[in-house]
């Protein structure tokens, strides 16, 4: 009888497991996509299918494994028709036939098409419905593709009819994986990234892209036989899910640490399913190994964002100096410093490592290691008449300067720093990077000495002091780049990049883009004489004027020549005249509002000439910048709050030496709807900080803000507190969204250590690079995938990368000042 009510038992709990499987059922939601929990597919919510995040897309157990499905149509002439020859629809949903619908048209020929979304509870059905049958005398290929993830399906298998195999790390030469199948099935020894690909209609197929470009996945294709006359095809994806899984917990905390003086606060991301949160654990690591619990409690709820649940666990109260880890569960985070000095060295690997490795015009060197060579030596060509390139760069219909489309403009081969992997030198991001420099050393003074520059060898040299501030010689290796241009037109331009997209998309030392000569039109291609040679490689030169860029340049212009002085006069004083310069012609001359690559636009509150007439008194004294700004009066004024969090930087730096009450009253008073405006946009998330996303990872937007709220503290202190800039690092360091990385490459004990820079194909980093992190998918997810080629999340800028080394010094200054 026993035995009897055993087996009862057993075939009882499986019953109810077996139940639980069968309940997860994928369902369509109102806004389009379709969901159950280990599994979304969203139909069009996101288009930035250049960058593999839009179209058909597709996520399993919180990993977005397939993405960038569309329909790619060949011409008789080979020509692939994408993503940027369409027009594509707005999305309809049928919930009474579980469809999400998308109607889409190639415009070079016409054709259109409904991409159908449906489902019957245990698999997606993608449905391609054509009004009219296809002319194959224009079209050789025409198919529904999907793209899958390489990294997360590295050394997993597939199979389509006799072909097998698995997905091999790296291209190896083997593009087609199944040449023509009916199924193919993904992973299937996998349970949480398996799926199966299924077609009556069409011939289904495997390749590997990365042959055709490093940033393609594995496809999966659904393809119209050639010649046929069928109006529809489809591909059909059935996943396997378990619907007992749940997302591991995401303890998300400053992987640098914490000031004994700061507010610690960790940030628990948990599955929505969660019904009753663990207790949290805070426990010191002691000299012999062991670790003693010094806090435990369960995590307080902060509500729900994104797809998940947050909860916050407060720490403040620890204040004995030491190695913490943090631990929820099975979970561990650590070793976390908590000390006084947690930000005295963050910021060296940025000034000491990244900022020299992206330096053009020079070889870099660090022991054997040679990042790269002096890359870039014949800049730069002008750029042609009418040219709209790629990267937001334009050239208008005149050049604007002294030079005929595509010759030489000498001067241009020293200064300026590569922005991300791209080895461009966009003049609007130099600039800004300039700014936070020039501003951290006029703020904090810094005396660091551990690079050496050698001019007349072209030759950096890492981790050899030559006897110079390492922060005064890069500002001054970007002011030179800005003023040879300067020099060259009259007037600061865009900036320079590659000719060719081919040139543009290299990866690796950039010293083997251009062959660093010269390019004479009267030389053969292969032709070399007198330092020139008939290549046509050179970079060119993008010189229109804009007037919002021209207040950029001579705002930090003025800046510059106040902290070079001392250090290099001559420089110094070229770079106040070109600022005073570039302001008078402004002042006398109609503004240009040019939209192009990396340059502000000049706006409806002037804040531009703002900005740049309030450096310039700051430099100078002279009153004619005072008059100016008194002038503007009823700008700042009329400037929104939100507006007021980017603009008022110069204007809170300028108000104590203004004396005029007028001035003052709209300053102060436009602060204080600032503290408003700022207090419900950090209440949008429990992380407290400036939280819109919109491609991008939002770190940088996330850093500028919280650098310039430095100054509003300082000039401000009865309205602004500290913790904005502090929450503005927390952020940056781990405690974010979708992971706990520090977004500082090789800064913290878990980083990002996967960068989007020159090196980016060999799935490695530049140490002190800032990434941009964690970005939202539409409509209510966030990732950070640690992908070498999601630009969009892991990318370096140099002006991100300049307000964190600003932000960390100001928090260090700010807490050590508070500490004594």
């Amino acid at each position: 009888m026993k035995l009897n009510i055993y087996r009862f038992g057993l075939i009882f709990v499986a019953s109810i497991l077996l139940a639980s499987v069968c309940l997860a059922q994928i369902e369509l939601k109102p806004e389009g996509y379709f969901e159950t929990p280990g599994f979304v597919f969203l139909v069009y919510h996101n288009d930035y299918l250049v960058g593999k995040r839009g179209g058909l897309q597709m996520f399993l157990h919180d990993k977005r494994v397939a993405d960038a499905g569309e329909i790619i149509c060949l011409t008789t002439e080979g020509r692939p028709l994408g993503f940027d020859t369409k027009e594509t629809g707005k999305r309809t949903v049928e919930m009474e036939k579980n469809s999400s619908i998308v109607p889409e048209k190639i415009k070079p020929l016409g054709i259109i098409y409904k991409l159908i979304c449906s489902t019957d509870g245990d698999s997606i059905l993608v449905k391609v419905h054509l009004d009219k049958p296809i002319d194959w005398k224009k079209v050789s290929q025409f198919m529904l593709k999907l793209e899958i993830y390489p990294k997360e399906y590295r050394y997993k298998t597939y199979r389509g009819g006799p072909f097998t195999g698995y997905f091999p790390e790296r291209y190896m030469g083997k593009m087609m994986l199944v040449p023509l199948a009916k199924e193919i099935s993904i992973a299937p020894e996998d349970d949480l990234r398996a799926f199966t690909i299924t077609s009556e209609d069409a011939n289904l197929g495997l390749i590997d892209g990365r042959g055709q470009g490093n940033i393609n996945g594995f496809f999966i294709f659904a393809a119209l036989p050639p010649g046929s006359p069928q109006q529809q095809f489809s591909m059909k994806i059935t996943p396997r899910i378990d619907p007992r899984w749940q997302r591991e917990p995401v303890i998300q905390v400053s992987q640098v640490g914490y000031h004994l003086a700061q507010k610690k606060i960790a940030v628990l991301e948990l599955d929505p399913r969660t019904t009753d949160p663990k207790e949290m654990k805070i426990v010191r690591l002691e000299k012999d190994g062991n670790k003693k619990l010094t806090k435990a409690a369960k995590p307080v709820k902060w509500g729900p964002l994104f797809n998940y649940d947050y909860y916050l666990f407060d720490f403040t109260e620890v204040k004995t100096p030491g190695q913490y880890y943090l631990i929820y569960g099975s979970q561990q985070v650590g070793p976390i410093a908590i000390g006084r000095d947690v930000y005295k060295e963050a910021w060296q690997p940025t000034m000491d490592v990244f900022f020299p490795v992206q330096m053009c015009h020079v070889e870099i060197r660090q022991g054997e290691k040679v990042w790269h060579g002096a890359c870039h030596l014949d800049d730069g060509l002008q750029a042609p008449l009418n040219q709209v390139h790629f990267d937001s760069y334009r050239q208008k219909d005149e050049t604007e300067t002294q030079f005929k489309p595509n010759e030489h403009i000498p001067g241009l081969d020293w200064g300026g720093w590569h922005d991300a992997g791209d080895n461009d030198l966009p003049f609007g991001s130099i600039c800004q990077t300039v700014l936070w420099m020039a501003l951290a050393q006029e703020e904090f003074g810094t005396s660091r000495d551990m690079t050496s520059i050698i001019r007349d060898q072209r030759r950096v040299n890492l981790f050899q002091p030559d006897g110079k501030n390492d922060m005064l010689q890069q500002i001054s290796f970007g002011m030179e780049n800005l003023l040879a241009l300067y020099r060259a037109a009259g007037h600061i331009c865009p900036g320079i990049i590659e000719n060719k997209i081919q040139d543009y998309i290299v990866v690796g030392d950039p010293v083997n883009i251009t062959d660093g000569l010269v390019y004479d039109p009267t030389l053969k291609p292969t032709e070399q004489k007198g330092g020139r040679s008939g290549k046509f490689d050179d970079r060119w030169v993008f010189t229109n004027r804009n007037t919002g860029g021209q207040y950029q340049f001579a705002q930090v212009a003025a800046l510059a020549s106040r902290v070079l002085k001392a250090y290099d006069s001559k420089l110094a004083e070229e770079c106040l005249q070109a600022a005073q310069d570039v302001w008078e012609y402004e002042q006398t001359h109609e503004p240009v509002h040019f939209e192009v690559c990396y340059q502000p636009l000049e706006d409806e509150y002037h804040s531009w000439e703002m900005a740049a007439a309030a450096e310039l008194f700051l430099t100078t004294g002279e009153a004619k910048y005072k008059k100016r700004l008194l002038e503007l009066i009823p700008y700042i004024k009329a400037r929104p709050a939100s507006h007021f969090w980017w603009s008022g930087l110069t204007l809170a730096r300028v108000m104590p030496k203004i004396e005029n009450s007028q001035f003052k009253k709209a300053v102060v008073e436009k602060a204080k709807e600032l503290i408003k405006h700022m207090e419900k946009e950090v209440s949008k998330s429990p992380y407290r900080v400036y939280f819109e996303f919109k491609v991008w990872g939002n770190n940088w937007d996330v850093l500028q803000l919280g650098a310039r709220s430095y100054y509003f503290t300082k000039h401000f202190p009865e309205i602004f507190d500290e913790e904005f800039l502090f929450s503005a690092l927390n952020y940056n360091f781990g405690c974010h969204p979708a992971s706990n990385h520090s977004y500082v490459s090789g800064v913290g004990v878990n980083s990002a250590t996967v960068g989007y820079g020159f090196n980016r194909s060999e799935w490695t980093y530049i140490p002190g690079g800032v990434v941009s992190g964690a970005s939202f998918i539409r409509p209510k997810f966030i990732e950070y995938r640690s992908n070498t080629w999601d630009w969009y999340e892991t990318e370096y800028v140099i002006g991100g990368s300049a307000a964190y080394v600003f932000a960390v010094l100001a928090a260090d200054h700010l807490l050590n000042k508070k500490d004594k």
